[in-house]
């Protein structure tokens, strides 16, 4: 990390100056909040407010031996609200709560387009996805709850515990375990050496595997209602003979 101090550089006026500013997250390490540091212009006119002309980075050009921390989440530079004055930054969460909500929204909107296109049942909002949406549409994009919960102040989320919180950590990856918790394509997945893929397993497959395992359960599903629709009409058509046999 950078040491506080001017250098030489490309700015208005030739130099450049390291500051740090402290975020709402305190802890007993941080009392005065999470640091984060970056360049900021010197103003050309003296009275003018310097800004940052760089993304900030965690940690305290004041102490860079002993400040830096690490999470899981960090929030993107537009949703950083820093006051060099004051050495404060106001983390938005309402915004990233509104963007990730919205990135949902599209998400499922595109899984019901292909469903509804495909004969598919149509997925709920908030609902685990069936296989092969999870596989057409890719990664989920990250769950609104994320930012819940880091305006929560949950502490492994933060960076204050290295204690996992593995749903939020699930959220985060945008990992689909659940996506193939019953889905008939662990009807017909299986692992290299011959034995039924659990969820975990199928996480594991190539995407050349994972489609064929997809196909075949499509295929099956297609198989197993035509046969359904075969055994309903041979009841139907046994219930008329039936009653014509009983007919005096």
């Amino acid at each position: 990390m950078p040491v506080k101090g001017r250098v030489e550089g490309k700015s208005q006026n030739g130099k450049r100056l390291l500051e740090t500013v402290y975020d709402q997250h305190r802890s007993s390490r941080f009392p005065t909040g999470r640091p984060w540091w970056g360049w900021t212009e010197i103003p050309a006119n003296a009275g003018e407010l310097s800004d940052f002309c760089m993304e900030l980075v965690p940690g305290d050009t004041n102490d860079p031996n002993n400040s830096s921390w690490h999470a899981p989440w960090v929030p993107g530079p537009d949703y950083l609200r820093p006051n060099i004055r004051a050495r404060q930054l106001i983390i938005k969460y309402d915004l990233i709560r509104s963007y990730y909500q919205r990135e949902h929204e599209v998400y499922y909107e595109k899984a019901v387009d292909i469903a509804y296109r495909k004969g598919w049942e149509i997925p709920n909002p908030g609902a685990p996805m069936t296989a092969a949406l999870a596989y057409l549409l890719g990664k989920a994009p990250i769950s609104p709850k994320v930012a819940d919960a880091a305006m929560a102040g949950d502490p492994w989320l933060l960076g204050f515990s290295d204690d996992v919180n593995q749903p939020l950590a699930d959220l985060i990856l945008g990992r689909p375990e659940q996506a193939f918790a019953h889905s008939p394509l662990l009807d017909v997945a299986r692992t290299p050496d011959g034995r039924q893929a659990t969820p975990s397993d199928v996480m594991q497959f190539t995407p050349d595997e994972l489609l064929a395992f997809v196909n075949r359960a499509m295929d099956q599903r297609e198989q197993d209602k035509t046969n359904d629709r075969m055994a309903k009409l041979r009841q139907s058509k046994a219930k008329k003979t039936e009653t014509a046999s009983a007919a005096p």
